[in-house]
């Protein structure tokens, strides 16, 4: 049971939803309260959420049928029609249409990391102000460079990583002493409705070795190509324990074919022997897995274990017969 101070709230919220175009995150935000339980009142009052936006927004099968749904992104198509990407999403899954599987370019057609990038370009373009997209910095790259002054854009500040680099990206400027603007994503939105003629640009993530559509893409090609390139630049070794012949990555110290061979190495040590000598001290640990083609941690690990094992001791240091 809700009390009815909360209970009163949520209905002002679920009357300013029916009445208003605003979204039903931010009524709950205005409101103070939890998106999630907001949508749960509503339907126990028999609202639908889906229906009520398709209402509101007024959009017919036909507005719909020659949106491009697929072959844009569902923030693109969005702006065009004024309504949330999350409606656009929705329709786009009632027809089984797969998302949008593009990669947005400058209007030289360069990829772009967003589409705020390329937005932003495309107003520069319009605009005739001469600019740069991606100009190196020490430790960074800044998004654009418009005369002496560099401009970033700030489009995902709620996550932690981002946020952080943000912060780090700020130290940065501030050190080498340089001009900076930042850029918000209502910002871009307001300029890019100002252009005129120029339009958004953008191609599809096609590998261009195999052909296939993915957004798991590695410098142009699918994941399994640039796996497979990989591997082929690799050096041939034979495998320590079986003697097979396998190809090892380039840059990779591998000398085993396979986790299974490097198990078996391992079973056939004598570590018994390893531990007197160890504690002798006639041979440190990293000369002795050096010698036996292991890592050091793992013998380290596997000693460590053996000498609580005698000693009656887990790995936690409990005693097994209390």
């Amino acid at each position: 049971m809700r009390e009815p101070e909360t209970e009163i709230k949520y209905q002002k919220a679920m009357k300013q939803y029916l009445s208003s175009k605003d979204s039903m995150a931010k009524i709950a935000k205005a409101f103070k309260i939890s998106a999630r339980r907001f949508a749960l009142f509503m339907g126990e009052h028999g609202v639908k959420i889906e229906k009520i936006r398709s209402k509101k927004y007024n959009i017919d099968k036909q507005t719909w049928d020659n949106a491009n749904l697929g072959k844009e992104s569902d923030q693109a198509i969005a702006e065009k029609l004024n309504v949330p990407p999350r409606l656009v999403c929705l329709e786009r899954h009632k027809r089984g249409i797969p998302t949008f599987e593009g990669l947005y370019l400058t209007q030289e057609g360069d990829p772009c990391r967003s589409i705020y990038e390329a937005k932003y370009d495309a107003y520069l373009h319009d605009k005739g102000i001469d600019h740069e997209h991606e100009v190196r910095l020490p430790g960074m790259v800044a998004d654009f460079k418009v005369g002496e002054a560099f401009h970033e854009i700030v489009g995902m500040m709620p996550y932690k990583k981002y946020a952080e680099r943000h912060e780090e990206k700020k130290e940065m400027y501030k050190k080498l002493n340089l001009q900076i603007l930042w850029i918000f994503p209502k910002d871009i939105d307001r300029l890019f409705r100002c252009c005129l003629k120029t339009k958004l640009k953008f191609r599809e993530r096609i590998c261009l070795d195999c052909g296939t559509k993915t957004l798991d893409m590695v410098k142009n090609v699918c994941r399994n190509c640039y796996m497979k390139k990989w591997h082929d630049k690799g050096e041939q070794k034979t495998c320590g324990t079986c003697g097979k012949m396998f190809i090892s990555p380039e840059k990779d110290n591998r000398k085993f074919c396979s986790h299974v061979c490097y198990s078996d190495t391992l079973k056939k040590i004598d570590y018994g022997s390893i531990l007197q000598e160890v504690e002798k001290a006639e041979k440190s640990i990293m000369a002795i897995a050096i010698e036996n083609n292991i890592k050091p941690s793992t013998l380290y690990m596997i000693l460590r274990r053996k000498k609580n094992k005698e000693n009656g001791l887990t790995s936690e240091g409990l005693d097994r017969k209390k």
